[in-house]
């Protein structure tokens, strides 16, 4: 008799494992951006912006609220929603950020917490505690290639991503202000002893992370759909900064994808449930054996 279990030959199971690994590389690239823009705020400032996933909550909202009043070409409703997203940052850096920047370190993270739940708040009073099915913005038509299924949309997820990690690397790397950046990020007195505005450069930070959250909203609705509650994502971004070693820029990056590859693993072999489960696990496994994260050694503490 023939067995139902899709993995019940080698050759299946070799298609499974590597099916999940792309799938995995998909969503990791995106819990990899959310966490990128969750460190940036962290090395700049000090300040962990828990409210970092409603910045990918408002940027699926504000994708479909240009799309719903005037459906403009995509790239140019990217354009805007980056423009409408590092506005907001700006703001939100200038009424919290600012405000408490002397307050104790709890003090700011319940800001952030509080911000979160406040601005979820808003979008359900205007759009209401609903799902909105997010318009594909690339086709999910699969082609098999080499037994694995891959679509348009993955890949394209993949290439936008890597675009603005690259394009972020050379701002920091390559530009006066991304200098300016880097120096406010590894002792913050001496950074304003030669100079540079310090302030201008939290301002800078903030606007960068909402626009890297916004973009991950955009590329997370069209699987997860548009809601209040989506998020939730900031979670599995924490999780890959923590393993990345927290602080380090590459780190979260790396810390991305393993999460993705290894919660989809995990979900197509074990069970579905157990995907939001595996992070967690993750993070403790890696924290018994290397305290500081992968690339814990790498990490500048601030002074």
């Amino acid at each position: 008799m023939q067995s139902n279990l899709y993995f019940a030959t080698p050759f299946r199971g070799v298609n499974l494992l590597s099916q999940q690994i792309v799938s995995g590389i998909t969503s990791g690239s995106i819990y990899a951006l959310i966490a990128l823009g969750f460190v940036v705020i962290y090395k700049a400032t000090d300040i962990l912006n828990f409210a970092q996933g409603e910045f990918v909550m408002l940027g699926a909202y504000f994708w479909l609220l240009i799309y719903t009043l005037a459906p403009l070409p995509y790239p140019i409703i990217f354009l805007i929603v980056f423009c409408m997203a590092a506005l907001f940052g700006m703001i939100i850096e200038r009424a919290i950020s600012r405000s408490l920047m002397d307050a104790p370190h709890m003090s700011i993270i319940f800001a952030t917490v509080a911000l979160g739940i406040i601005l979820r708040g808003i979008v359900r009073w205007i759009w209401g505690p609903f799902w909105y099915p997010f318009p594909s913005i690339f086709s999910n038509r699969p082609t098999k290639v080499a037994g694995v299924l891959i679509t348009p949309q993955n890949i394209w997820i993949l290439v936008i991503v890597f675009i603005l990690m690259l394009t972020f690397y050379a701002f920091f790397k390559f530009t006066k202000m991304g200098k300016a950046m880097r120096a406010t990020a590894q002792n913050r007195s001496a950074a304003s002893l030669m100079g540079i505005r310090v302030k201008k450069i939290f301002t800078l930070t903030w606007a960068i992370s909402a626009v890297m959250g916004a973009a991950a909203g955009c590329l997370l609705a069209p699987q997860v759909t548009a809601n209040p509650d989506m998020g939730w994502v900031i979670i599995k971004a924490f999780a890959a900064s923590i393993i990345g070693g927290f602080g380090n820029i590459p780190g979260a990056i790396i810390g991305g994808f393993v999460i993705g590859i290894i919660e989809n693993i995990a979900g197509g072999f074990i069970s579905t449930a157990f995907k939001d489960v595996v992070a967690f696990l993750v993070i403790i496994v890696i924290l018994v054996f290397m305290p500081s994260g992968l690339l814990g050694r790498a990490f500048i503490k601030k002074v």
